[in-house]
Formats: structure tokens, sequence, C-alpha cells
């Protein structure tokens, strides 16, 4: 994770993407490589910046990739590039 916080994620593994893809999945907010709203909207109204967040969430949403892990990592990169 100490790599996600520097940046320094230029060619992450598969493994990784899927830890990405598994964590998003853990939490309820993806499922079959789709993001699920409603569970999103949950999460980020019990945030002090909810608005600030769903407005990165927004963003980032539409992000796709070659496979559902590329796609989560995808979208987590750019909300913490978003949250920063």
């Amino acid at each position: 994770m100490g790599k996600l916080r520097s940046g320094n994620l230029d060619n992450p593994s598969d493994n990784m993407k899927c830890f990405h893809r598994c964590v998003l999945e853990k939490m309820g907010i993806m499922k079959e490589g789709k993001l699920l709203d409603e569970k999103v909207g949950e999460i980020f109204n019990k945030n002090q910046n909810k608005d600030n967040a769903l407005h990165t969430y927004n963003e980032c949403k539409t992000m796709k990739g070659t496979n559902d892990c590329d796609t989560a990592f995808k979208v987590i990169m750019c909300m913490d590039k978003g949250s920063m």
C-alpha cells in the first residue's frame, strides 16, 4: 500500500490490481466489475468531505479496464488522485 501513496505504480502486477478488486468487492461497492452507486453513496454520506468525495467518484466511476481487476485498479488510482 505504500506504493499507492507514493504514486510509484507505473507497472502494477495483476495481483496488485486484483487485490484492489477484492477490496472493492468486500466493501460491497463493486460487483462483477461494476461499481454500485447506492453503496458508494452510503459510504460517502459518512465522510466529512462527502461533496468532494462524490465529485471525485463521479469523475472516476466511468473508468474501464481490460478486466474487472484492471477496472478496480484504475478507479482506485483515480480516486486516490482526486483525494489529494
